[in-house]
């Protein structure tokens, strides 16, 4: 095998944790990554939608323990904001940790997204390596989160 095949046929994940659940998401819909703790953006909270400051940009800022309805754990040092791209721009969650990217093959996704229902919040769940990951379905959760 090649390494362009190799590569082509193969797709990353980054895993984070939230209330004690692990979650992923494809890299390809991640913006970036922000330390929680650091000094490099601000929290905009006189807006009508809470959004965190980046560069001189207004992330809108989504409470996913709020909308997946889970239970709210303390942030702290390990906690990171990751900047999702979705398909009307970007915003921004915190988690509670960033465990790890993995490279998982691109069928093992694609199966995923095309049985499960894109009308929900969950897109399906993965089992790698023993560990169960729940795909989430950013673009179902944040349309949730602009009808509210």
């Amino acid at each position: 095998m090649s390494i362009t095949s190799y590569i082509d046929s193969y797709s990353s994940i980054l895993i984070f944790e939230l209330s004690d659940e692990d979650y992923c998401i494809q890299i390809s819909e991640l913006k970036g990554i922000l330390n929680a703790n650091d000094k490099e953006y601000s929290i905009e909270n006189s807006l009508s939608n809470p959004g965190i400051v980046f560069k001189n940009t207004i992330y809108p800022f989504i409470d996913l323990t709020s909308i997946l309805k889970l239970k709210k754990k303390k942030f702290d040092k390990n906690s990171r904001i990751l900047l999702i791209d979705y398909a009307k721009g970007v915003a921004s969650i915190r988690v509670n940790q960033v465990k790890e990217i993995l490279n998982i093959e691109k069928k093992i996704i694609e199966d995923l997204i095309k049985n499960g229902d894109e009308s929900k919040m969950i897109r399906g769940k993965l089992k790698i390596d023993g560990k169960t990951l729940i795909m989430l379905n950013f673009n179902e959760i944040l349309s949730v989160k602009e009808n509210k």
